[in-house]
């Protein structure tokens, strides 16, 4: 069996010198159409091309500082008007000096004007000529926001770049509506140029060398988006950049092109799909020429890269992926693995965390190749069944299927948070569950499923894991109903140590409820459904934080936490998005 791991390596697309008409960018070498150039900004030079972390919030996900951003090379770090304008605020952050104040960083800055919370939030949100009406995803606020507030906001933020406010939308979009966008996108533009203008001429402007960059638009229409340049180039702002185009139409298009070569096509991630070639062969040839083919094919047709890893399962196929990149095709097979696998460092595998690394580097296992020579029963005594798995993987185990998106029915779902610090009271780690509760009984009725076996899992601050479960009498999807067996279980459970990650599971599901009645007891199921209903409703116009529990309220917890589905449906049989990323 044949199995291809293909990662979509996203292209960097520099402006044409040409382009830029008010700051100093120089071309310093040309390979055909690829140019390697300077940009000289307020806040220093910006090497292009460039990839700019995303810190939404001003901070980038996973624990990472911006010591650490720097240490790895960090030119430009994004973040995003909508977001830091709800929270913290940007005039709080203007009161601090400025964005790079706020989250002590001295290198260029650029931010997103919120143009692309037109499409992410599109059930929030209505588009006028003067500008855009969001309820707040957080607590369903009310907030308004045209080219002249955006341009306002970044003042206040004093990014190194403002973008200009637009609308990105959606793919597939209707000609005539991607048209009637542009049309007003243009209007916004001239509105955000006069505005920041006059901005950055005033004497209070903590900025006053901000950037600005105009966005082109029209969605996949060629004249559109040709006529669209053409206009906002006349304009003379600082920078142009394409815009709507990571919507998910290069990857569907992808998708076209590989599944001219095998029927068995996982989509995995927005990014990653796993094919079987079995039996492909015959038609098309071994697996390693036809992944270069496919390369070759995605590249020259679409213009992007992918590594493809082509292995004898999925897991193998994964690592392989994820070897050397650009637009390579690397193979994994299980004659290989002695050389090209067990070398690596033991983090590099799959399902291999930080905090299980450190364990194993205590004991002397530092590579892959350590693992996979272990003795199995030190594991087992130390991280119980994960030990066996990750000593599997290590030896290249994995019997896990490429199942076509859709053909598995949903077996469970979960939901999990780590905390930021540690949690010592069950009022606290009642609450969290709650929270984790409140999302997760939301989606189970959204899927109209209903759930048997209710399951907490706690890990403490020393990284050990632990869980307990119950079966109901009866299937239920009603949130206060699954919490109490929540709290049931992890008081059962807590032996009092310092907690730092909580999940609550939900398993056995059913189309179907059906109820054990008592003739003791008052039944106020329908009741309590018919309230539920009433807040899904409530939460899927109006955003999460529209209505919570009086529990939550000036509480330093989220009141709907976690987000992370651990299911079994379509794409996710289990995860293998983890050991290095793209």
């Amino acid at each position: 069996m044949y199995f291809f791991s293909l990662l979509f390596v996203s292209a960097v697309i520099n402006a044409k010198k040409g382009m830029v008409i008010n700051m100093s960018y120089e071309v310093k070498k040309t390979d055909g159409r690829a140019r390697r150039g300077t940009m000289n900004t307020v806040h220093g030079v910006i090497e292009t091309p460039v990839f700019m972390n995303v810190g939404t919030s001003a901070a980038v996900k996973g624990g990472i500082s911006t010591f650490d951003l720097q240490e790895i090379g960090c030119q430009v770090e994004l973040s995003n008007t909508y977001h830091l304008h709800i929270r913290p605020g940007d005039g709080l952050i203007r009161d601090l000096g400025g964005i790079h104040k706020f989250f002590n960083w001295n290198r260029p800055v650029l931010t997103d004007s919120g143009g692309f919370q037109v499409f992410s939030l599109a059930k929030l949100r209505s588009i006028k000529e003067e500008g855009v009406y969001f309820s707040s995803h957080i607590d369903g606020k009310k907030i308004f926001m045209g080219p002249e507030e955006s341009m306002r906001i970044q003042s206040n933020l004093a990014s190194t770049i403002a973008m200009a406010f637009d609308e990105c939308v959606e793919n597939p979009a209707d000609y005539n509506y991607a048209r009637s966008s542009c049309e007003r996108t243009y209007r916004w533009l001239v509105r955000c140029a006069e505005e920041h203008k006059r901005l950055n001429s005033l004497p209070e402007t903590i900025n006053p060398n901000q950037l600005l960059f105009g966005i082109n638009q029209g969605s996949t229409y060629e004249d559109l988006r040709i006529n669209h340049m053409e206009q906002i180039a006349g304009l003379g702002l600082d920078g142009y950049a394409i815009g709507g185009l990571a919507v998910g139409e290069d990857t569907d298009e992808m998708y076209r092109i590989i599944s001219e070569y095998s029927p068995v096509i996982q989509r995995y991630s927005v990014d990653e799909c796993f094919m079987d070639y079995t039996g492909s062969e015959r038609k098309f040839g071994d697996p390693v020429s036809c992944a270069h083919r496919i390369r070759r094919r995605i590249r020259e047709e679409l213009g992007f890269t992918v590594n493809i890893g082509v292995a004898e399962n999925r897991l193998l196929a994964k690592m392989a992926s994820d070897f050397k990149k650009p637009d390579r095709v690397h193979s994994l097979f299980s004659h290989e693995i002695a050389d090209k696998m067990w070398p690596l460092p033991v983090e590099d595998l799959f399902m291999v965390g930080r905090a299980t690394a450190r364990h194993l580097h205590r004991i002397n296992i530092n590579t892959i190749g350590d693992l996979a020579q272990a003795d199995p029963g030190l594991l087992q005594r130390l991280f119980k069944s994960h030990g066996i798995l990750i000593r599997q993987y290590a030896n290249g185990i994995d019997p896990t299927p490429v199942v076509p998106n859709g053909e598995i029915p949903q077996k469970g779902l979960g939901n999990s948070t780590t905390v930021d610090h540690d949690v010592s009271t069950a009022e606290e780690a009642h609450m969290i569950l709650l929270a984790l509760t409140e999302r997760v009984a939301g989606r189970l009725r959204r899927i109209k499923k209903f759930a048997r076996i209710v399951s907490v899992t706690v890990t403490s601050s020393e990284f050990m894991r632990y869980g307990h479960q119950i079966k109901l009498d009866s299937p239920t999807d009603i949130t206060s109903e699954i919490f109490l067996y929540v709290r049931r279980l992890f008081d059962e459970v807590w032996q009092g140590e310092k907690i730092r990650h909580l999940g609550v599971s939900l398993s056995e599901l059913s189309g179907q409820c059906e109820r054990n009645m008592s003739l003791f007891t008052e039944d106020r199921t329908e009741e309590m459904r018919a309230a539920d209903s009433a807040v899904d409703q409530i939460r899927e116009k109006f955003g999460s934080g529209a209505i919570m529990r009086g529990i939550f309220v000036n509480r330093n917890i989220e009141h709907m936490q976690g987000g992370l589905i651990k299911s079994k449906e379509g794409d996710s049989g289990y995860i293998m998005m983890g050991g290095r990323k793209a």
